[in-house]
């Protein structure tokens, strides 16, 4: 009786024009009729056993792909016409969540001198703890990438967030490790979210390489502009230094010369065959200063024995030199609270002194500080400065020893 009204039932809708699937609790198909066949283009018999999500999923699935593969060409147009690394990156994350269902991308640059990644772009979800330590240690070790198809074992925003599924790319220009792209979904990663990602990823790559590559033909014509102003700079010193037996004017005119050009403040200080100390020139940026640095030595006196600065750099003919001047510095040559005060206002930055010497003996010392200006003194800026030091050490030397004989004669023709 049972099987003779199935049969009935299996004829009246094989009948229907209407397509019709039955399944089990499971999701398997378990009939689907002539019509739905026809309608699939699947020959009858062969959607029983089959999924009903992947024969609901197969056309969602197809035009995911196509939104993808398109969203990548926009993409690839839009991208390379950027050189601003941290744009590209950004946009990169925020397409991911808007347009590829991400619930939270990022983007870390990865630095080969502390091993360190950085977080240098994010969108969606801002739990405390992603992606998972080992999957990244995974894809750092291996240069490959982590498709995670289940995250059970993630931490509770995991859960909580409803997300399913993530991966991690590695950013490999040149073949070296630079940077992770990770990807968390709350949907399964099929096939198109993939690739993709892949191709995101490789986008990133390339825009690594072409910034980068940027970066150093920028950095080397900087460099030789660099060069070329610091010889250009010297030499005009050096005629500078060549032009009187007027010891304090020609360092006068040398302090103006190297404000702004190569510091924003300048001073030079000889000292005498009795250890004495004197300040010759001082140049600021702003003039207003200059009488604050007169004030600052009138009211503190020079003490001969400081471990920085320029008592130190005379006492010993060593330079000293602090790329970035830190405010413990500056607390511990203070003698009180107002002379604290007083070198606050200068706004240190960065810090040269540089001996003037001739003949193994110290003459005095030339000192370049960087402050509002922003600038820092590097490699480049130190070895001009030792050589300054040393020209201005013989130019001073030369006036001690024939500028009182020279009388009228003029300039003297040595140069420096």
């Amino acid at each position: 009786m049972g099987a003779r009204a199935e049969l009935s039932d299996r004829l009246l809708l094989d009948g229907l024009a209407e397509g019709v699937i039955a399944t089990d609790p499971g999701g398997t198909i378990v009939y689907a009729n002539a019509a739905i066949c026809g309608l699939l283009g699947t020959p009858e018999g062969e959607l029983v056993g089959r999924s009903l999500a992947s024969m609901v999923g197969a056309p969602a699935s197809a035009q995911r792909a196509r939104r993808y593969l398109r969203l990548c060409a926009q993409m690839v147009t839009h991208v390379t016409s950027l050189l601003d690394l941290d744009r590209v990156l950004a946009l990169v994350a925020d397409t991911l969540v808007r347009d590829v269902d991400a619930a939270l991308a990022r983007i870390w640059l990865h630095d080969p001198q502390t091993g360190r990644l950085h977080l240098r772009a994010s969108a969606g979800l801002a739990p405390a703890q992603a992606p998972d330590p080992s999957a990244v240690l995974h894809v750092i070790r291996t240069q490959k990438p982590c498709i995670e198809h289940n995250l059970s074992a993630y931490p509770d925003w995991v859960r909580r967030h409803g997300v399913v599924a993530g991966a991690i790319f590695p950013l490999l220009p040149g073949g070296e490790l630079q940077g992770l792209l990770a990807y968390y979904s709350r949907q399964p990663l099929g096939d198109e979210v993939i690739d993709v990602l892949q191709g995101l990823s490789s986008l990133v790559t390339a825009s690594l390489h072409d910034v980068q590559s940027m970066q150093r033909v920028h950095a080397a014509r900087a460099e030789a502009e660099a060069a070329h102003r610091r010889s250009a700079f010297l030499a005009k010193a050096s005629a500078v230094l060549a032009s009187s037996f007027d010891t304090e004017a020609t360092l006068g005119e040398l302090a103006r010369l190297a404000v702004p050009q190569f510091a924003d403040w300048c001073t030079i200080d000889l000292v005498d065959e009795a250890s004495t100390i004197r300040r010759v020139a001082v140049a600021h940026v702003d003039a207003d200063k200059i009488g604050l640095v007169h004030e600052l030595r009138r009211r503190y006196p020079v003490d001969p024995n400081l471990p920085h600065g320029f008592p130190y750099v005379i006492r010993t003919g060593k330079i000293d030199y602090w790329p970035e001047v830190p405010d413990s510095l500056l607390v511990g040559a203070a003698r009180d609270a107002e002379h604290l005060r007083l070198l606050r206002i200068f706004g240190y930055q960065s810090y040269l002194c540089v001996p003037m010497s001739a003949h193994e003996r110290t003459l005095g010392a030339i000192t370049f500080v960087c402050s509002d200006s922003g600038r820092r003194f590097g490699p480049h800026d130190l070895a001009l400065a030792e050589d300054l030091g040393r020209r201005a050490g013989l130019a001073v030397e030369h006036a001690l020893l024939l500028g009182p004989r020279a009388g009228a004669a003029g300039p003297p023709p040595q140069q420096y």
